[in-house]
């Protein structure tokens, strides 16, 4: 990996400018299907962009961007079954802008984004005397092509007052792999501050997803794409409230989603690849987060440093009739997920110790092909898990030694299917401070 930024000041502008580049190749086991575990990944990026900003109460902010991204995948590694490869460039130019009066700060802007794909699997089949050769590989051609552009407009202000602040926005936005027509989506947060400890908020705002390239083309012996798809859109209505003092700070909040279109990769059943796929799906559900500072309660003394407790549950409706098998990620949602975290000391003030504690439960299932009585696999739902980390810091002005133990009980668990997550491990280390 490569990466330069540069940097020009002035008293009336600012500009960025940026070049990157990576090269890596790497195992991509169960990437698209745990059923083959020796998938294989190359991948090369290119990315650049210039940014200015101008100075004073009008603000201008210009953006040119241009990314290269070469893709070669193999479903079995030194194997031509499955093998993709895939070119995409993504560039485009925005122009923001923001100023400030006495009724508050009001930005506005446009963008217009073209996202390019030449591809062995991906896009509409290219004639023959159209085909593009693949660079670095002889005797292979891209032969398939997308290409689409996406205009966007926005409007936004925002209302600071003592008590209360709201923002108010929407967007105009254009693809042309749609209609060409404009769809508009506005955004409403405010909240209100009755004194210094409370305040209650609510929000409700608007958003679109288009599909991507692999959404509605990719085919291979487990997974099929569909042209068809439409895209995403989305309702998300937030309120909240939160309480905070010096030494305790805490927010509860409520939110609905509410899904149309929305895209998922799913089986019909159990003979069945994977199919990509919309169907209304709603999330509903409330989070709550408590932080207790017992320092500022108990004094500098105190043994216990902070507390820290958080809970968070979703239920989920899908609105339609059509059985599904299996889903590979809209209905893999945490319907549960508690955390707890304890920071004391020990013995001395530079010697802490941090406790983290997790319980999750995850509805869903996936294809358990660990098994070899049924090498097809097995529909297998998620089990519940806890798990505890540990870290011991002893802190110095210039320096800091730490030691780290993470699932300290050996839990084997799954955050997705057939990837089980590391049980054990260690790790120390110390961050040194220096001045020049």
């Amino acid at each position: 990996k490569a990466y330069y930024h540069g940097v020009y000041t002035s008293d009336d502008i600012d500009v960025n400018w940026q070049f990157g580049f990576s090269d890596q190749q790497y195992g991509a086991n169960t990437f698209y299907s745990a059923k083959y575990n020796n998938q294989y990944e190359k991948t090369r990026r290119y990315i650049t962009s210039v940014q200015a900003q101008t100075k004073g109460w009008f603000v201008l902010t210009p953006t040119l961007y241009w990314n290269r991204s070469h893709d070669n995948f193999q479903l079995i590694k030194d194997s031509p079954k499955g093998e993709n490869f895939h070119m995409t460039d993504v560039y485009g130019a925005n122009l923001n802008a923001h100023f400030t009066t006495v009724l508050g700060k009001t930005a506005f802007g446009a963008e217009v984004r073209n996202e390019g794909i030449l591809s062995t699997n991906l896009g509409k089949l290219l004639e023959e005397d159209q085909k593009v050769k693949v660079p670095g590989e002889k005797d292979k051609y891209f032969d398939k092509k997308d290409n689409r552009t996406n205009v966007s407009y926005y409007l936004e202000h925002n209302i600071l007052l003592q008590n209360f602040t709201a923002s108010f926005g929407v967007m105009a936005n254009m693809n042309t792999a749609l209609d060409h027509k404009y769809r508009f989506y506005p955004g409403i947060d405010l909240s209100y501050r009755p004194s210094i400890h409370w305040k209650a908020f609510v929000s409700w705002n608007k958003a679109l997803r288009m599909p991507t390239f692999t959404d509605l083309y990719y085919k291979s012996p487990t997974q099929e794409g569909n042209i068809g798809l439409k895209p995403e859109e989305t309702q998300a209505y937030t309120l909240g409230l939160q309480y905070q003092n010096n030494v305790i700070k805490t927010e509860l909040s409520g939110f609905y989603h509410k899904g149309k279109q929305m895209i998922d990769w799913v089986m019909y059943d159990a003979e069945d690849v994977y199919h990509s796929a919309n169907f209304k799906l709603d999330n509903r559900g409330f989070e709550t987060n408590t932080v207790i500072n017992t320092e500022a309660w108990l004094g500098k003394s105190s043994w216990i440093k902070q507390i820290q407790v958080g809970y968070s549950y979703i239920s989920q409706k899908r609105k339609d009739n059509t059985p599904i098998y299996k889903s590979n990620y809209a209905l893999n949602y945490l319907k549960h997920k508690f955390v707890a975290n304890l920071r004391h000391k020990l013995f001395t003030e530079k010697l802490t110790l941090n406790w983290a504690f997790r319980w999750q439960d995850r509805m869903g299932d996936y294809i358990d092909f660990g098994n070899t009585n049924h090498p097809e696999g097995i529909l297998t739902s998620y089990p519940s898990f806890a798990l505890l980390d540990l870290k011991v810091q002893w802190t110095e002005s210039k320096y800091t030694i730490f030691a780290e133990a993470n699932n300290l009980l050996d839990r084997t668990y799954f955050d997705l299917g057939n990837i089980p997550q590391p049980g054990f491990w260690f790790k120390t280390g110390i961050k040194c401070k220096f001045y020049l």
